[in-house]
């Protein structure tokens, strides 16, 4: 399928690179793998290497795969993953401390329970706790001003926070005395019963503990506080994380050491959102994020399944606007699909370099599904240079109009030509006949 739509597409093409003179490289496209759980690190490879070849075939453009990204990228991984992560869980904390600031404890309650679950789910790659600690103390104490106080609720909720940041305490000028002397009370209580946490992990790595760096696994971790606490392990290539719950021992009680085996398998940055709107924006702050600090790059590639639909679309980074989005059916393994459908996407920039028709947000894809963005975010590899640059004519064509096979359904047109009809072929046809492109 790949092979006979790009080579089709390099011989209708070939006439207009033929005798022309040199000029700068064109316009660059970062491929950072493709969103769908079932392919591996090597199958991500693979459907790089085939994205990248479709782009620049087309004469138009130049594809930056992710060792010459993290060039464009370096030093900035963190700041990435912190933006295009907690941006959801951030607000829903800022919501909740809206709302616990006219009074509105069981609505402040709801949006910080959503926060906590939100920044709990990305924790795999964002690997930052700071959010939770606030979540933690607003909770507590919306629970504890209700009127009829839910101190129980109130305590589990403080002993949460605490055990995170056990050094930051409670602001007197953002809280009442009774919580700030509730909460201070407990801070000095938990000490007592603090525990030593034993990190080990089934393959060679470094671990965190609720964000902070505890050294080579296994490891041995004294002084660790009653509560809900993260722990994250990296090993080259994998990366595995674990929730652990440290009991709180009663008064006179000894407490016990508490072990924790974390299983590492290829990264991933977090869950999926579970409706459609959910997931896209989890995929529009994603990737707006990665652009905004992504130099040298003029369009992001966002290319991955969600359902039976393959979406492939474009963010422009100068104007942070995406492209709309190509969606096509597939069958199995969606690279030799996306890498096929390239030409019907790319002519959704026009000759100013912007798009020809745009959409609000990214499409819906589960950002925990891309092992080759998790890797280059999480453990990027050596930067590679983006030079040099190839010196070869790269003249805008006119719309192409397409017409093949991709995925088992006869495709025609390109984003913005108004014109794709998509027919679903027969279940065991998965083979195209071969693709034709036309250039006016």
């Amino acid at each position: 399928m790949l092979h006979s739509l790009l080579t089709c597409t390099l011989l209708a093409s070939s006439s207009a690179l033929a005798g022309s003179s040199s000029e700068p490289a064109g316009p660059t496209i970062a491929v950072v793998g493709i969103h769908q759980g079932t392919l591996d690190e090597a199958a991500q490879e693979r459907a790089i290497a085939a994205l990248v070849a479709a782009i620049e075939r087309s004469g138009d453009f130049d594809a930056l795969p992710p060792a010459q990204v993290a060039t464009a990228l370096a030093g900035r991984e963190q700041v990435v993953l912190e933006e295009g992560l907690l941006a959801g869980a951030r607000q829903g904390v800022a919501n909740g401390r809206t709302s616990f600031n006219q009074a509105s404890w069981e609505e402040s309650t709801t949006y910080l329970a959503n926060a906590i679950r939100d920044e709990e789910g990305v924790f795999p790659g964002a690997n930052v706790v700071a959010d939770l600690w606030d979540a933690w103390l607003y909770t507590g104490t919306a629970k504890l001003l209700q009127d009829e106080p839910d101190e129980g609720g109130s305590r589990e909720a403080f002993v949460k926070a605490i055990a995170l940041e056990p050094e930051r305490p409670a602001n007197p000028a953002q809280f009442p005395p009774d919580v700030v002397e509730t909460f201070e009370a407990l801070r000095a209580e938990l000490p007592a019963k603090a525990v030593t946490l034993g990190i080990a992990a089934d393959g060679a790595g470094k671990a965190w503990l609720d964000g902070k760096e505890i050294g080579s696994v296994p490891a041995s971790v004294p002084g660790v506080l009653p509560g809900v606490h993260y722990v994250l392990v990296r090993g080259e290539g994998l990366q595995g994380t674990a929730r652990v719950e440290v009991p709180e021992v009663g008064d006179g009680g000894t407490p016990e050491p508490v072990q924790v085996r974390v299983k590492l398998d290829p990264p991933m940055l977090g869950t999926a959102a579970t409706s459609t709107v959910g997931r896209s924006n989890q995929t529009t702050a994603l990737y707006t994020a990665l652009a905004r600090r992504t130099e040298g790059v003029d369009y992001v590639l966002i290319a991955g399944v969600d359902g039976d639909q393959l979406h492939l679309q474009l963010m422009h980074v100068q104007t942070a606007t995406f492209s709309k989005a190509l969606e096509l059916p597939f069958a199995d393994d969606a690279d030799d699909e996306a890498a096929a459908a390239v030409p019907l996407l790319l002519p959704a920039i026009g000759p100013s370099g912007t798009f020809t028709t745009t959409a609000a947000s990214a499409a819906p894809l589960a950002i925990g599904s891309n092992v080759a963005l998790a890797l280059l975010l999480t453990q990027p590899p050596e930067p590679a240079p983006i030079g040099p640059v190839v010196t070869t004519t790269k003249k805008r064509s006119a719309l192409p109009v397409v017409l093949g096979v991709v995925g088992g359904a006869v495709v025609a047109g390109g984003v913005g030509t108004g014109a794709y009809f998509l027919t679903r072929g027969p279940a065991e046809t998965t083979t195209p006949q071969g693709t034709v492109v036309i250039h006016f």
